[in-house]
């Protein structure tokens, strides 16, 4: 009988939330963002387009022809964690010339967004580009746009002789949606204008060795892969899985990050090839 009035009063609590989510009486913060967001991929595609307009994001130019970046993911910053911290030190040591931030910064709380960005800031000495995951949502994407902004953009590295472009896309539902897809062929439409395409989004395409994750729906997936290789797509830069992982596929390879939760982030070496190190705690 215990187990049965357990289970009762849990399938109360869960229609509850249903039903004052149902007539919008849950906070902003709401507990069913654990399970989904409030928000869809087009409409944070919207505010994000409606947010590079006011805040165009910035190039990155280097006096040579070589460049270095470090990319990390899954941080889960809380307000005492100091992984970050970590990667910056090493960064300045290594004369890295940005950061990208990969998702998952934190878990969408608003002390632990805070708790990020005032890392970032207090650091400042480089470029930092990000885009959202799954965990950032949790509770409310208009906080995660407050502290950092976009989530769909594009930026260039220009060095002493050609130019990269790097494409950020948001993931964090696990879907691109039709709005960010067909803004996304408009941007490698104009691969041919770069030495390197990369693009850097949440959600992993691939678990195994060619065997993808099954959190994208098969007709995506196949659709993305596609285009990535037809556009001559240099690299895909994903996190999400929290172990690094590598596949190469229609000439593209395809880079799953370690999470930095656990130590693990890759430092990019790039000039006409890209070399890509593990950079171990």
């Amino acid at each position: 009988m215990d187990t049965l009035k357990r289970k009762l009063v849990g399938s109360s609590i869960v229609l509850m939330f249903v039903a004052l989510q149902s007539c919008n009486l849950l906070p902003t913060f709401d507990p069913l963002n654990f399970i989904r967001a409030k928000s869809t991929v087009n409409e944070r595609f919207v505010d994000s387009e409606t947010t590079n307009a006011t805040h165009p994001i910035p190039n990155v130019i280097v006096a040579t022809d070589t460049y270095q970046f470090i990319a990390v993911s899954d941080i889960h910053i809380t307000d005492y964690s100091d992984n970050l911290a970590q990667v910056f030190a090493v960064a300045e040591t290594d004369n890295t010339d940005f950061l990208l931030l990969v998702g998952d910064i934190c878990n969408g709380r608003t002390k632990q967004l805070e708790a990020a960005k005032k890392q970032v800031e207090a650091w400042d000495k480089k470029p930092c580009y990000y885009v959202a995951g799954n965990h950032d949502l949790f509770f409310s994407w208009e906080e995660y746009l407050t502290h950092f902004g976009s989530s769909s953009y594009t930026f260039e590295v220009e060095t002493s002789a050609r130019k990269d472009l790097f494409i950020a896309i948001e993931s964090a539902s696990g879907t691109f949606g039709a709005k960010q897809t067909a803004w996304l062929k408009r941007q490698v439409a104009n691969r041919h204008l770069y030495r390197h395409c990369i693009i850097f989004t949440h959600t992993n395409f691939f678990a195994r060795p060619f065997d993808t994750n099954g959190i994208y729906t098969k007709e995506e997936r196949i659709s993305l892969l596609s285009l990535f290789s037809s556009f001559d797509v240099t690299m895909v830069i994903t996190g999400h899985a929290h172990k690094e992982h590598r596949t190469v596929l229609g000439n593209v390879l395809y880079i799953t990050l370690p999470a930095l939760e656990n130590g693990g982030s890759i430092r990019f070496d790039v000039g006409n090839e890209i070399q890509a190190s593990t950079i171990v705690p």
